[in-house]
């Protein structure tokens, strides 16, 4: 891997998912609704899909699109990061 001046490459932890509040979950797929048409227009690979949506869970975790995405519908929950070890946790899949 080439990395660029300045860049930080950060590894993921997967933990165990915990329940997420389900008005939480449809702002979300509001977010995704009302941005699509823009994030649909970002295509890498004429497969997989580029742009992210993100909303706060709670104080310490939030819901935010995968990485690899071929469509709009799968996300992940971010509940830590470590900025001084460049680890990201997780609860189901990697981020975007």
């Amino acid at each position: 891997m080439c990395l660029a001046e300045g860049d930080q490459y950060y590894k993921t932890i997967l933990t165990d998912a915990k329940k997420i509040d389900e008005r939480v979950l449809k702002l979300y797929f509001e977010y995704i609704k009302k941005y699509k048409a823009l994030m649909s227009k970002q295509i890498y690979g004429e497969k997989y899909l580029f742009g992210s949506v993100a909303i706060r869970i709670d104080k310490n975790r939030f819901i935010t699109t995968i990485r690899g995405k071929q469509n709009f519908n799968d996300y992940t929950v971010v509940s830590k990061v470590d900025h001084k070890k460049h680890l990201v946790y997780v609860e189901d899949r990697k981020v975007t």
